[in-house]
């Protein structure tokens, strides 16, 4: 196995270095390596042209026809896995990561070409631990997702979130004064980023594209002279978010 890693690494360092802290990490903590899986999965499919959606499930299934039947089932197979060790870790278990780790291999050979001498084995997921009544009755949490609005002329980047609720925030500087901007009614699963321009409020005329990304990237992305806002944002939301493609 490490020799296909350290092939995958030769490509992609970032990719080949976190396919062996999944390996590093699957006895000792299974839910994270899992969640890293998925975390790697999603680095890759957002590089494809032709992966279509907002989530990573549909831009999956937006592979189909295009992609090996073989490769959109394991593609999948991670992208659940990785849902069961962020949303239910006490159902992570080794066995499920060994299968993880070897499907996110076959998947990165394929993307990058390399011979994968690895053997083929049947996936089977976990079994869920039921939720109890109390959990099943609680209300639905929030779903979000994650924009950001590159420097453009003279103006800063900006990160925007739109939650589930139809509420399209974000938070920017505006000749340096702190702006918070709010817009309501917005249709969660329709909304494209080419739909919004920021620059209206301002200016009289939206110029400021929005492009879509992860939970991950927009809480890493770094702002001119303000923090990032985004984790702080969404723990005042009250409300645990959901992954975008549950259930697993």
């Amino acid at each position: 196995m490490i020799e296909v890693i350290n092939q995958i690494k030769s490509q992609d360092e970032y990719l080949g270095k976190g396919i062996l802290f999944a390996a590093t990490h699957m006895r000792e903590d299974p839910a994270i390596a899992l969640s890293k899986c998925r975390a790697l999965l999603e680095e890759l499919v957002n590089q494809l042209e032709q992966a279509q959606g907002y989530g990573l499930n549909d831009r999956i299934a937006s592979l189909n026809g295009q992609v090996s039947d073989s490769i959109i089932t394991q593609m999948h197979f991670i992208r659940k896995m990785g849902n069961i060790g962020t949303h239910a870790a006490a159902d992570a278990n080794q066995q499920s990561c060994a299968q993880c780790i070897t499907s996110l291999i076959a998947v990165a050979c394929w993307f990058y070409d390399i011979d994968n001498t690895l053997p083929t084995f049947e996936l089977v997921e976990p079994k869920l631990t039921p939720k109890s009544e109390n959990e099943m009755t609680q209300a639905t949490p929030l779903q979000a997702r994650y924009f950001i609005a590159d420097a453009i002329h003279k103006t800063w980047s900006k990160i925007a979130v739109l939650t589930s609720d139809g509420v399209l925030y974000s938070e920017y500087l505006h000749f340096m004064n702190p702006r918070t901007f709010k817009h309501e009614g917005i249709d969660f699963e329709s909304f494209k980023a080419s739909d919004f321009n920021f620059g209206a409020d301002e200016h009289g005329h939206g110029y400021q594209p929005l492009r879509e990304v992860t939970c991950e990237q927009a809480k890493a992305f770094m702002l001119t002279k303000q923090s990032n806002w985004v984790a702080r944002y969404l723990s005042s939301c009250e409300t645990e978010l959901k992954d975008d493609d549950l259930p697993f």
